[in-house]
């Protein structure tokens, strides 16, 4: 065979041979392969990638080009040690017996495919692209396996806190739903509640009278979604809830979402590491496991037969009295066994809290049989929301709930509690004003 060097930028005579042997080696080069790959192998290797691009951050269909619209093979096999021990990552004693092995090949665009074996080849070793092609192959397993799971229509709780905008990070809220087993219907989460930037100081009037104007059209959305009345869509026989809002806030969220489904309350976890799956919506990992029965406990002072009484939800810290606006009278406070924003570390901390809530309002309605509760709640995100949930009783007593006024730092003194909404049976309300939203 005659060899043509064509280092020379000198013209030179070739003959039709010489540049289809070129074009053959070259060849061998941009594809990866010489043909040597069987069809059985060559839909194994599609398969596992499910006809996309197996390059980190790539992930290109390879069924369907974007220009003509039409379906059909257009992705390439590459090889990871190369098929040939001359080509990019060759190996004289494993390129052979690795040429047709469907591990050692990855499904890579065009574009890709130039990266690793022309552009940039020393850039992407065989360890670096056999750990790829196993990440991808995991990543895709774990999207597909998704499809299993019962879908579960999502709501965003979040707004403006205390001047702190709020930002969800769709693909977060989708993968905390896979780690419970859930999937997210209808391809987008239903945000509720999302205040506007002017007004995020939960204890200024113009904050709730701005929050109240907006919910009067919110609340039919979200009702409608849960009974199914609205256009296209089924009642919601599961949901999953992710809330980030002051805590009256999420009592009324917990208020207006009941218990008529299914509900999934998932906790910001402002520890989770920022590759955990869900990232801030990852439980701990101390999730699934049994909850400790004393966890959580009800604390009661004697009823003097009054009318009122305050409620005390006192899981991420504890106030002495003398800080409340409702000194003097009769308490029930639920508490922590150790006060912290990790209080509430997974689904079976939920379930144990719940029956905790059910014990006090039994004990204020039932026993005590007050005609208005006044509530502070120190808790985490999905306690507040459990909370409301539990405010389903037709004839329950008005519960007011409160905020703490916020303070310049350092100041002497904490700020005071200012009454916030009034939660009564069918619907809500301002304290001391006309302002009101039904739930019929």
């Amino acid at each position: 065979m005659t060899v043509v060097d064509f280092s020379s930028n000198a013209p030179m005579p070739l003959s039709l041979a010489q540049l289809s042997a070129w074009l053959t080696s070259r060849d061998a080069v941009t594809k990866g392969r010489k043909g040597e790959v069987d069809r059985a192998t060559e839909f194994e290797v599609a398969s596992v990638a499910a006809w996309r691009c197996q390059m980190e951050g790539c992930g290109e269909s390879l069924r369907e080009h974007f220009s003509a619209g039409r379906r059909a093979n257009y992705g390439y096999l590459a090889h990871i040690v190369a098929s040939s021990p001359s080509g990019p990552r060759g190996d004289p004693a494993m390129s052979a017996a690795l040429a047709t092995v469907a591990e050692n090949i990855m499904l890579l665009c065009d574009k890709c495919h130039r990266l690793i074996d022309r552009v940039a080849p020393d850039q992407y070793s065989a360890d670096r692209l056999l750990a790829m092609r196993e990440q991808n192959i995991a990543e895709v397993n774990r999207l597909l396996g998704a499809l299993r799971f019962p879908a579960a229509r999502a709501i965003v709780v979040g707004g403006n806190i205390e001047g702190q905008s709020v930002g969800f990070n769709l693909r977060a809220v989708e993968q905390a739903m896979w780690a419970r087993k859930l999937r997210l219907a209808d391809h987008v989460p239903l945000r509720f509640m999302a205040n506007a930037s002017n007004a995020s100081v939960s204890t200024q009037a113009h904050y709730w009278q701005a929050l109240f104007h907006s919910l009067k059209t919110e609340i039919p959305v979200l009702q409608n979604q849960l009974s199914g009345n609205a256009e296209g869509t089924a009642a919601a026989a599961q949901l999953a809830v992710f809330p980030t809002h002051v805590m009256s806030a999420l009592a009324l969220t917990g208020r207006l979402i009941g218990n008529a489904t299914t509900v999934h309350l998932f906790q910001p976890n402002r520890n989770a590491a920022p590759d955990a799956l869900g990232e801030r919506w990852a439980w701990p990992a101390t999730d699934g496991k049994p909850a400790d029965p004393k966890r959580f406990r009800v604390e009661v002072s004697a009823s003097s037969g009054a009318k009122e009484a305050g409620l005390l939800l006192y899981l991420t810290a504890a106030l002495p009295d003398m800080e409340l606006p409702f000194v003097g009278l009769p308490m029930v406070r639920i508490v922590a066994g150790e006060s912290s924003h990790t209080a509430i570390a997974g689904q079976p901390d939920l379930d144990l809290l719940a029956v905790k809530i059910d014990e006090a309002l039994r004990l204020l309605q039932d026993i005590w049989r007050v005609e208005r509760i006044h509530c502070v709640l120190i808790a985490p995100a999905s306690a507040c929301v459990l909370f409301g949930q539990k405010l389903q009783a037709r004839h329950h007593a008005p519960v007011r709930l409160y905020e703490r006024e916020r303070t310049l730092l350092g100041a002497p003194q904490r700020g005071a509690f200012v009454p916030t909404i009034d939660i009564l049976p069918a619907q809500v309300s301002l304290p001391d004003s006309s302002a009101s939203i039904s739930f019929t």
